[in-house]
């Protein structure tokens, strides 16, 4: 048996619950020399994103349940099982499950370690649900991991 961080398998493995939203790392930055990493998102029934772009990397979406939402620097279109959506560095995106059902996508981020930015957004959240400055807290990160959100 290879490795065991070159192999995931099944429920195996963290799982990053965010509420709504689960994220589930498949593939790390350290196994891949930082060229991708690789996540399982699980969206409930109108969970998503907000409109934001990366500014530090690309992310290509393959949906593999349910109907998930896109827009596309301001084009709007609904992907199903079996879609591949490739969004480019610095384009301004957004996307949400538009079913009745949870929805479930795998996403490579090139370069990787986007999955740090939802291990670090837990656990800022996790300590400051009641602070006033919750927000601010958020933002550093977001700046941090070079995303940029539409207020």
């Amino acid at each position: 048996m290879p490795h065991p961080d070159l192999v995931t398998t099944g429920t195996a493995g963290e799982v990053i619950d965010l509420g709504s939203i689960s994220v589930r790392p498949l593939v790390a930055k350290g196994v891949t020399g930082g060229a991708y990493s690789a996540m399982e998102l699980v969206l409930q029934p109108g969970a998503g994103s907000g409109t934001h772009r990366h500014h530090g990397e690309s992310e290509t979406f393959f949906v593999r349940e349910g109907e998930v939402s896109f827009l596309l620097d301001g084009e709007p279109f609904t992907a199903g099982p079996g879609a591949c959506v490739s969004i480019p560095r610095g384009l301004r995106h957004s996307f949400r499950n538009a079913g009745p059902a949870p929805a479930a996508a795998v996403i490579v981020v090139a370069p990787g370690g986007l999955e740090g930015y939802f291990r670090e957004l837990r656990t800022v959240l996790d300590a400051f649900a009641d602070d006033p400055e919750l927000g601010d807290r958020v933002q550093a990160l977001n700046v941090k991991y070079k995303l940029e959100f539409e207020q």
